[in-house]
């Protein structure tokens, strides 16, 4: 299967967050030879922590080759997310949050929105921006049908996280580094704590939960909505995100009846996957009738 690729041609909206504005006409339907499949008029692309623009553009840049005729947002996160505070978190994912008003009332909205999360640092960012649609709802006339696609996470051993992915490979400045890394553990730990907020990958894995992707997007009750269909991808020797963990969400989906597909990697490193084997990983989002879910 080739793979479609055209620039992204990324336009910042601030530090952290840009925009793609749609190049040309839906041709996703001919290009992925499956009858019915229809682009989503809202992507919305979180980075993973620490992430440098091209690398997570070049994601963007597949996405735009794929939907020409979609508006694709990109949510970038870098360490120093854990000591911002809620309210410069929020006004971060402003113009998020400013662009999915703006596809409500042109229309776009209703075609739907494909959630594309990348690591825990995307799913701190997609925690963020479920708060702020529950403190300033959407209240579209109806739901727009969702995908969440879920790249190397969700982790829940933080304190494990947090040593395998802030350790230099160099011997010796691991261990110089270890005692550094386990005190600003420990402080976040204490100021999380008493802010009042869960514990950080508690609250990911809540929000990963929730089950229509994003909450109060339309008027209509929640207890009608339908929940968004979920693409895992995952890899058994992930070291910041562990495998055991991944799977366990899984299971929770679908203990919850959401629709859940697999993707599993043996030796992939951590949000790695599409490097590893790239037919492989876009395969899985456009041939396994995943990406066909906006229609």
């Amino acid at each position: 299967m080739s793979i479609p690729s055209a620039p992204s041609n990324l336009k910042k909206l601030n530090t952290q967050v840009f925009l793609s504005e749609p190049t040309g006409e839906d041709t996703s339907a001919s290009a992925d030879g499956l009858k019915g499949v229809c682009a989503p008029g809202l992507i919305i692309l979180f980075g993973w922590m620490n992430a440098k623009l091209p690398h997570v553009q070049k994601y963007a840049d597949v996405l735009r080759g794929i939907y020409p005729a979609s508006t694709i947002v990109v949510v970038m996160v870098d360490s120093n997310f854990y000591w911002l505070s809620e309210k410069t978190k929020e006004s971060t994912l402003a113009p998020v949050l400013a662009t999915l008003n703006r596809e409500k009332e042109n229309g776009n909205l209703d075609k739907g929105i494909l959630l594309y999360v990348m690591s825990n640092g995307g799913g701190f960012q997609l925690a963020i921006l479920q708060k702020m649609l529950t403190k300033s709802p959407l209240n579209a006339p109806q739901q727009p049908p969702i995908a969440m696609l879920l790249d190397s996470l969700p982790g829940d051993d933080g304190f494990e996280s947090a040593m395998n992915g802030s350790r230099p490979s160099q011997p010796i400045l691991r261990i110089l580094s270890t005692p550094i890394i386990i005190l600003m553990y420990g402080v976040f730990h204490l100021l999380n704590m008493l802010a009042g907020n869960l514990p950080i990958f508690t609250g990911l894995r809540i929000a990963v939960h929730e089950p229509a992707g994003l909450p109060n997007l339309s008027e209509v009750a929640s207890s009608d909505l339908k929940a968004a269909p979920r693409l895992y991808i995952y890899s058994e020797t992930d070291r910041i995100t562990m495998a055991k963990n991944v799977k366990r969400h899984i299971d929770e989906a679908r203990g919850k009846g959401y629709d859940v597909t697999v993707e599993r990697y043996e030796k992939s490193p951590h949000v790695a996957h599409a490097r590893t084997d790239p037919e492989r990983y876009w395969t899985a989002f456009r041939g396994k009738g995943f990406g066909s879910s906006f229609y």
